[in-house]
């Protein structure tokens, strides 16, 4: 049964070490508890023991002496059940035993017959002390016994009380104070000995049930109760069968008990097994049991141990079916699936893995990765191997390839992830492969058709200048020449014989300059009649050589439908780097391109190496810098404009403000003669500022001569090295506040690559764009592989000027008409003006109208002009036709 729990809670704190026959007793606290009645009754029987004796010792139930013992009785056992002993101190609960002593001596005082038999009851304090007190309580009622016998005989005396009385005294507390310490001592250690073996019962995580040889249950541990739901004063005494056994189990395990009694031999003694259990609500649980047999006293016990293991069953179950969803999933999933060891061995394959490689699923296990990896692929494998198992990273994800069981490779998505063991160490790796060849092999595809020409094949203007761009990028440390050519009779075979015949010739000329190149040379197809090849680690003499042999190719005839045409190219060569000096990719190509032109103006069938008067050696291009920085200062820098055009009315719609310096020596110098000098000195800051605040102040001006309604736009060059200054949005405040210009009537030009190449700092060093209301274009357009999302994001952004390179094709190539169709359904898309730069011929003007493209500039409308001459076109062409019909 379950001792009885203080009332303070105090008794219950320590009641595990001090369970003694049942009842939890802490020494010194008699009457705290649920269950005081019962534990006082033996103090009750005690209490009523002596009046039974009255008739003997001579006295009467009317004495006062017995009157007042009897009152004294009741008061003690009310006071025992009643009193708050839970809010009193330990000790008081000491009194009322030692009241006993008391009583005895009323009785005694009552009795007429000498010695008294009340006498022998002034042991019973002293055995309850030495029973349920403590050290001190015990010596106290030994005192008191002493007092009780003594006490008569000096107060009183003979003959009532004779002085032998003092030696049955003294007799009685030597014999009290022996016998009662070593009770005392003998009921501690019991106490001890049983508070421990009970923690360890009701400590343990299994039900500890004894059971006799009857099947009735004798121990009933607290994990007992948990597990089975009966409390152990309701188990006690009860058939085990009837608490914890299934019906239909209970015959047979009956059986086993009568068996083993009668023959010592039974099943379930000395086994550990799993079996299912009975609650008390009715419900069946797995348990494992042991069962050990025992026979103290001659009968037959039987110890009974029962873990639950539900939890444990549940995650079976659990991991059960996961494992089973597992092996589901990685049999049937479509993507190729592996267990790989961390050697890199297949210890499990699926079969769509065995379709990916076409091994089967049994020549697959066993086999290494690295047996099946292309060797272009093992090197980077292995890396990511070695780093997953020296957990240098977690999982490992690529797109590599397998080679096919018939040789052929296999492109697939992998991804790998370690899997861990109970000690965290990696036990194995699970990958997932996923076959992506149609869709590398789609990507290619569609790469080859952005990045290369569709008839000859030959890589477009977009690779060619990435390629140039890269080579550039290598330094001086990379020396390399560009050579374009443009056919010089081109056009009259297109005209005069059709463009079948022209595409023919194109496709020859592509062939036979094949045919010249070493491997790692780059030809490509710029747009209509126009090639170029870069040719890397290469010097002026042999550059010169390859146009030579390049002129010499193109000089016999072609053989086209049965007619036999010449076709005749001007070629331009520029050097990087030139003279010692480097110069960016777009400078070259631009270089290359000068230098055709002056091979055009000298004759057809030749060269021209560029040699401007920039390409000087370092003293004179240091001589330049100095005179740019005395020209800055002395503002000796000039701005002209250049008109843009409204292609469908003619009106002018603004200019693009061009620095020039008036050089003493050299004169008027454009921008591409002394630029590049001007960013590698610092000097590129100051003359933005100056040309922004000139064609700020000019702007304002012929603002004031317009109509109000009249929306004129002044478009002003940003230069790269701009993008990073913070003073930038204030310079641009400063200036069109000062001229009094509406923010609307400023565009600032950036050119494409810059944003490309400075992609965070260009998004970032224009947040003040939105909030100061200026326009923003993106120069050179087309050139670059732009991001549509980068371009998308820039703030106020609102026209796109499409590269002059685009256009000098048009009337010839069909090609480069696509690329500008593009380029304006592009800047329509996005609500962007969409403006054609480098318009030299009418032509070219009608066919960008056909393309519905929104302005343009060029020689073909007016050269760039100082503001004067400008002033003059503005109102002779303000609402003038330009565009011939």
């Amino acid at each position: 049964m379950t001792g009885p729990r203080s009332r303070s809670g105090a008794g219950k704190g320590n009641s595990a070490g001090l369970r003694w026959v049942g009842a939890d007793l802490v020494p010194g606290r008699f009457f705290e508890g649920d269950d005081v009645a019962r534990r006082i009754a033996p103090f009750v029987a005690a209490g009523a023991l002596p009046f039974a004796l009255v008739p003997l010792a001579g006295a009467s139930f009317g004495d006062p002496e017995v009157l007042i013992a009897a009152a004294l009785v009741v008061s003690i056992v009310l006071l025992a059940l009643y009193a708050p002993w839970g809010r009193l101190p330990t000790w008081t609960q000491a009194a009322l035993p030692l009241a006993y002593f008391a009583v005895i001596a009323l009785l005694r005082d009552a009795s007429t017959a000498t010695p008294s038999p009340f006498d022998p009851l002034v042991a019973i304090p002293v055995a309850w002390f030495a029973l349920y007190g403590t050290r001190v309580e015990l010596a106290t009622s030994v005192l008191a016994l002493g007092a009780t016998l003594a006490l008569p005989v000096w107060l009183i005396g003979e003959p009532q009380y004779e002085s032998s009385q003092l030696a049955l005294a003294g007799v009685t507390m030597v014999a009290a104070i022996a016998l009662g310490g070593r009770v005392q001592s003998l009921v501690a250690r019991t106490r001890l000995l049983a508070g421990e073996s009970q923690a360890i019962l009701d400590g343990v995580q299994e039900a500890f049930i004894v059971v006799d040889e009857e099947g009735l249950v004798t121990e009933w541990n607290r994990q007992a109760e948990r597990i089975f739901g009966w409390t152990r004063d309701e188990a006690l005494g009860r058939p085990v069968v009837t608490l914890a056994v299934p019906e239909q189990h209970r015959d047979a395990t009956r059986e086993q008990i009568r068996r083993f009694v009668e023959t010592g031999a039974a099943r379930l003694v000395g086994t550990r097994t799993e079996t299912t259990a009975r609650r008390r609500d009715g419900a069946e649980i797995p348990v494992e049991m042991s069962v050990s047999a025992r026979r103290p006293g001659g009968r037959w016990l039987f110890n009974v141990l029962v873990h639950d293991i539900s939890e444990r069953k549940r995650a079976e179950g659990a991991m059960l079916e996961a494992e089973e969803r597992f092996r589901r999933a990685f049999e049937d999933i479509r993507v190729g699936m592996a267990i790989v060891s961390i050697d890199g061995i297949f210890l499990q394959v699926n079969r769509a893995l065995a379709d990916i490689t076409g091994y089967p699923e049994q020549e697959l296990i066993g086999r290494s990765f690295i047996e099946i990896t292309h060797p272009d692929d093992l090197e980077a494998d292995l890396e990511a191997l070695r780093e997953i198992v020296e957990g240098e990273r977690y999982g490992y994800t690529a797109e590599k390839r397998y080679l096919h069981a018939n040789g052929d490779p296999v492109w697939i998505a992998l991804n790998t992830s370690p899997i861990h063991d109970e000690q965290g160490r990696i036990a194995h790796l699970i990958a997932q492969m996923e076959d992506i060849t149609e869709r590398k092999a789609t990507e290619a595809r569609l790469t080859h058709q952005a990045l290369h020409d569709p008839l000859t094949g030959l890589p477009n203007r977009v690779l060619f200048a990435e390629r140039v761009r890269r080579a550039a990028a290598r330094g001086n440390a990379a020396s390399f020449a560009v050579i374009y050519l443009d056919l010089d009779t081109f056009k009259p075979v297109n005209d005069t014989l059709g463009h079948a015949v022209g595409d023919q010739v194109l496709i020859e000329v592509a062939r036979r300059l094949e045919r010249l190149l070493r491997d790692g040379d780059t030809l490509a197809r710029l747009g209509g009649d126009e090639f170029a090849v870069l040719c890397e680690g290469v010097d002026e003499p042999v550059a010169r050589l390859v146009a030579e042999r390049v002129i010499e190719a193109l000089d016999n005839p072609f053989e086209i439908d049965g007619r036999r045409l010449r076709q005749a190219a001007s070629i331009g060569v520029a050097l990087h780097p030139r003279n010692g000096q480097p110069a960016d990719s777009e400078a070259i190509l631009r270089d290359a391109d000068r230098a055709m032109y002056k091979a055009k103006a000298a004759g057809k069938s030749r060269y021209a190496l560029f040699d401007g008067w920039l390409s000087g050696d370092v003293q004179r291009r240091d001589a330049l810098e100095e005179d740019l920085r005395a020209a800055v200062a002395r503002r000796q820098l000039r701005v002209h404009y250049q008109p843009e055009i409204d292609l469908r009315t003619g009106r002018v719609t603004g200019a693009e403000a061009l620095v020039r310096w008036e050089h003493h020596a050299h004169g008027l110098l454009e921008p591409a003669q002394f630029i590049s000098i001007a960013e590698a000195s610092g000097l590129i800051s100051e003359i933005d500022d100056f040309v922004l605040w000139q064609a700020c102040h000019q702007a304002a001006r012929w603002r004031a001569e317009m109509d109000p309604d009249e929306d004129f736009i002044v478009s002003v060059n940003l230069s790269e090295h701009r993008l990073a200054d913070s003073g930038l949005s204030g310079m641009i405040a400063e200036a069109i506040s000062h001229a009094d210009l509406p923010p609307s009537s400023l565009c600032l030009e950036v050119a494409e690559r810059a944003v490309m190449d400075r992609r965070g700092e260009a998004l970032s060093a224009l947040p003040d764009l939105e909030s100061l209301g200026v326009r923003l274009l993106i120069d050179d357009f087309g050139i670059a592989l732009s991001s549509f999302g980068t371009i998308a994001r820039l703030p106020r952004l609102s026209a796109i000027k499409i590269d002059r390179s685009f256009i000098a094709g048009l009337g010839r190539s069909s090609e480069d008409a696509a690329g500008v169709a593009a380029i304006v359904g592009l800047a329509h898309g996005l609500k962007l003006v969409a403006i054609a730069e480098g318009v030299e011929t009418a032509e070219q003007a009608i066919e960008l109208r056909a393309l519905d493209c929104d302005r343009a500039q060029g020689f073909h409308f007016a050269p760039p002009q100082p503001a004067e001459s400008f002033g003059a076109l503005l109102d002779s062409a303000r609402y003038g036709e330009l565009i011939p019909t």
